[in-house]
Formats: structure tokens, sequence, C-alpha cells
């Protein structure tokens, strides 16, 4: 038996685990708190820590459905207060994991160790049933949005359906042109790459223009949108860069923007094309609905400068405000259409049943390879479509062709007969095609020809030669169709070939007429009359006629 007074040695291990050091733990985008999330969406977590010791340590983070952890991250260095931890990989893409997700929470420092857990509700927003008709002047095109888990019907989702050319590379796309406003204004935006994924940034360039000669002060608001027209407090105002002067140096003032998505926002740098100066940088915060680099979305830009005159009095009370709306852009992270050129747009909002429709009349579809189209847009609770409709891959492809162009005269009427086929299964095409000879401009323009899906259509084009010899090229385009259609050369000489030909041929064949009608012609040689009997040579013997046949002349 141990006396009460012996000493006693024991290693005691204590392990407090406490909610009070993970305080607070929920899934937000862009920090702010959302219960819904998409196969592929990158997961944010909020954590508030208040750990005993003020020691940064790591959480882990992991999520699971049906008690089997399906995506798990260790954050290091996390501290005391509130965090945002983006995870790296996507939620899986699978539909049999929709449904209620359990995350859970561990910080761990050597001194403290805290755990707390929350819900998510993993759903997929998708089209069903999309179709599309009509001519590339009036696009329609429409589907139905369902949530996979129920099947029911998504509605009041705001949205773009985009027709996209996915065996190109990025093209511009530009908003019509401005030309006229009070104060300083916006007379265009162009996009350099409407269609982008993670890690890329989207770049446009636009244009202002002041329409007096009046010194002019002026900044810039640059607004996110989902659809036009609706904001939802994703901004900042900034500095025009200071190249621009007093917008007077210049008759227009070009800028490139570029905007970089991030698990937080946007960030913003606005550079001076035509006029240089120092660049200004801009967060745009996340805003409600969010808008991240997290969760494929659509959206646009509006940009709105303010300006009045440096001295004089200002044409408006208190200041000139112009504003303008960029083409709306796709962010794609789900089987991401890369390389893409985008091509056209229309806007849409699902109701009842959730279906939606819009109609793209753009008349800018041609002359896609491959044209397919994506259906991009958030419901009210910020989830996004992942899903599109089925739909057979396009090709607005114009096979165009043109005979043999015989050699011209100056001046002389011609007339070239233009084959086109076209390559769509769906899509019937409406143009204006246009004629141009090298040195002349455009000599003829055809507009509403109209050519049915997979059908032939001949269209003649009728000009007069150039009136000076030479080699001219011949070119057919269409402003619908964004590149030349056929080129071909045209030779225009003194005479055409053939005579050239014919001609000493049919010299040659009069001359011999004239020689042979000069031997037919010419006068014979006169017959010498024979000499009577009576007639007597002046001396010596008669002669004796030569044998011979007799004469025919009679003797009297």
């Amino acid at each position: 038996m141990t006396s009460p007074n012996a000493a006693l040695r024991a290693n005691i291990n204590i392990a407090a685990n406490t909610v009070n050091i993970e305080a607070g733990v929920q899934t937000t985008l862009g920090g702010v708190p959302t219960g819904y999330w998409g196969p592929g969406d990158h997961l944010q977590v909020k954590v508030n820590l208040r750990q005993g010791v003020n020691v940064t340590g790591a959480n882990i983070v992991s999520a699971n459905k049906t008690n089997v952890v399906r995506l798990t991250q260790t954050f290091t260095a996390t501290k005391r207060g509130i965090s945002l931890e983006n995870f790296t990989n996507p939620l899986p893409q699978d539909t049999t994991l929709l449904g209620l997700w359990t995350l859970n929470s561990t910080f761990i420092n050597g001194y403290d160790y805290g755990f707390n857990s929350t819900t998510f509700t993993l759903e997929q927003l998708g089209v069903t049933g999309f179709t599309y008709s009509g001519s590339n002047q009036r696009l329609s095109t429409g589907g139905t949005l369902t949530y996979a888990s129920n099947s029911a019907a998504a509605i009041n989702v705001n949205g773009y359906v985009f027709a996209v050319d996915s065996g190109s590379g990025a093209a511009p796309i530009s908003t019509p042109t401005v030309t006229s406003g009070t104060g300083i204004y916006v007379s265009n935006i162009t996009l350099l790459n409407g269609v982008f994924t993670s890690g890329a940034q989207l770049i446009m360039t636009f244009t202002l223009i002041n329409p007096t000669t009046t010194a002019m002060k002026a900044n810039l608001t640059i607004d996110h949108e989902w659809v036009s027209n609706v904001s939802h407090g994703s901004s900042a105002t900034i500095a025009v860069p200071s190249g621009a002067d007093t917008f007077t140096l210049k008759p227009a003032y070009v800028y490139r923007l570029n905007a970089t998505f991030t698990p937080g926002g946007i960030q913003i740098i606005l550079t001076g094309i035509s006029s240089g100066g120092n660049s200004v940088s801009a967060n745009l915060p996340p805003g409600n609905p969010p808008v991240t680099s997290l969760r494929q979305h659509s959206g646009l830009f509006k940009i709105t400068v303010n300006s009045e005159p440096v001295s004089a009095l200002s044409p408006c009370v208190p200041s000139c405000s112009n504003s303008f709306e960029s083409p709306a852009y796709a962010y794609v992270l789900v089987s991401p259409p890369v390389p893409g050129r985008l091509l056209a747009s229309g806007s849409f909002t699902s109701i009842s049943g959730g279906t939606y429709s819009t109609i793209i009349s753009s008349g800018r579809i041609l002359g896609a390879s491959k044209l397919i189209f994506l259906s991009l847009g958030t419901d009210p609770n910020g989830l996004a479509i992942t899903v599109q409709g089925k739909s057979t891959q396009e090709s607005t492809i114009l096979q165009s062709s043109i005979d043999n162009i015989p050699t011209a005269t100056q001046n002389q009427p011609m007339t070239i007969t233009l084959h086109l086929a076209s390559n769509s299964t769906t899509i019937d095409m409406n143009i204006t095609i246009s004629l141009n000879v090298e040195g002349r401009g455009v000599v003829q323009s055809q507009s509403g020809i109209y050519i049915q899906h997979g059908m032939k259509k001949d269209v003649s084009f009728n000009f007069n030669a150039p009136p000076t010899v030479g080699v001219y090229s011949l070119t057919f385009f269409s402003p619908d169709y964004g590149a030349p259609l056929i080129t071909g050369t045209l030779q225009v000489s003194v005479l055409q070939s053939s005579l050239q030909v014919i001609i000493p041929a049919i010299i040659g064949v009069a001359a011999a007429i004239v020689i042979l009608l000069s031997f037919l012609f010419r006068k014979k040689p006169q017959e010498v009359p024979l000499s009577s009997g009576k007639d007597k040579p002046s001396g010596g013997k008669t002669s004796k006629p030569n044998p011979g046949p007799p004469s025919s002349k009679s003797l009297t």
C-alpha cells in the first residue's frame, strides 16, 4: 500500500474540443452567405476563429455526402478572426450526389482545437428541350429550365443564350456606335474575347468622345450587371487615366479595360490606348447575388461617364452623365468551349413551367464551322445553369463558286453568276452580297438573298468592265458573313482574245480571195488571125501550112 505522503508521477493529456474556437462556419460566395451550390462550382467557406492562443494554425475543411468525404482541403496559416477559404477543386459533377451535404471544419494550432459544421444543398440547374429555328436575321431559341434533384421548374432565372463558334479563336464583338451626346459620352464598346474561362481576363475597349472644344473633366463608374439594367451592387467609380488631359487634344479617346474575376469580386485595370497616361485600377465588390470566379455565369458591364466643363458653364446640372452597356459575356467553367468566338446573344427570364425564349437578331452567326448554343444564367438563389440542352452542332458556312471569267474588252457589259450552297441543317440565310472590282469599288449589291438551309441558289451580278486595259481582282463579300465569300480575276484587253485569233485569219482568207480573183479576171492574150490565100508573101515560095487539126474558123 502506498503511503499517503508518497509522491506520484503521471502524464495527463487533456483534449479540449469546443465550438467557441470555431465560432462560426458557413458556405459563402464572395463573402455572401449561400446555401446552394452546383456541380462544378468551387466552394468558399467563411470561418470565424477566436482561439485562446493567438497563433496561426491549420483549418481542415471537408464536405461529405452519405457519410463519405467527397471533397477536402487543408488551409494553412489560418489566424484569429474571419477568413474566406476557397477550394481549388470543384464539387463533383455527379447527379447521384445531389441533395443535402455536411461540411466540417476543424482548426488546430498546437494549443487550441476547435470544430464546427454546417450544411449546404448541392443542386443542378439545367436546360432540357433546347430548340432553335429561323434565319440569321431572326433566330428563335428557347428551352426549359429544371432542377435535377426533383425535376421542379426553375422560374425567374435571368440569363442569356449565346451563339458561339467553337471551331475558331476569339474575335471582337461590338455595340452599335453612338454619334452624339451632351457632355462626354461613350460611343462604342467592344469585347475582344466574349467567351472565356477561369484564369483568363475579359478584355474590352471603349471610346470617349467630347462633342465640343470645351475643356472637360470626367470620371467613370464601372457597374457589373446580370442582364441589361439589372445591377446588384458590384460597381466602382474611378478617375480617367491622366493622358486624357481635358479631352481637347484628340477627336476620340480609346481605353482598354481588363477585368479579372476573383473569389471576392472583380479586379479592373483601365489603360489609355490613344492618350496614354497612368493606368487606373479598382476592385468591384461581388454584390448580391455575388459575381465571382467560383461559379460560371453570364453578365455585362455598364460604363457611365460623368463630365463637366473645367471652367465654363455646364450644359447639365450638376454634371452630364452618359451610360452605355457592353455586349454580354460568357464565363464558362463546366466543359468550356475554348477556343470560342462569340457571335451573338439574346437575354431571357424564365417563366412559369421553367420555359424561356429569346430572339437572336444580330445576323452575325454566319460563317461558323462549329456553331453551338450556350444558355447561361442564375436563379434567385444565385445557382448557375451548368447543364446545356442537347442540340445538333451547326455549320453556317456558305459554299461559294463562280464560273470561269472570260476576257473582256474595255467597258464591256458583263454578267457573273455566283453559285451558293448552304451547309446548315436548320438555319436559313438572309444576306446581302456585294461585288467589289479592284480600283472601282462596289459595282453592285443585292440584298434579301434568301437561302434555305441545305439548299443552293444562283445570284447573277451585272456590271461594266473597267475602262482601262489590265488585270483586276473581283471580290464577292457580305457584311453578314464577316469574310469574303470568293475572289476571282478579270482580264481587260483592247479586243477579246477570240477576236485576236479570228481577225488575222480573216485577213489571210481575204488576201487569198483577192489573189484568186486577180487570176480569174485578168485579160487573156489576143489570138493572131490566119492569113487568107489571096495574101501573097513578098517573095519566095509559098509556105505550107503546119499539119494539125483544122482551124475552127471558116474561110470564105
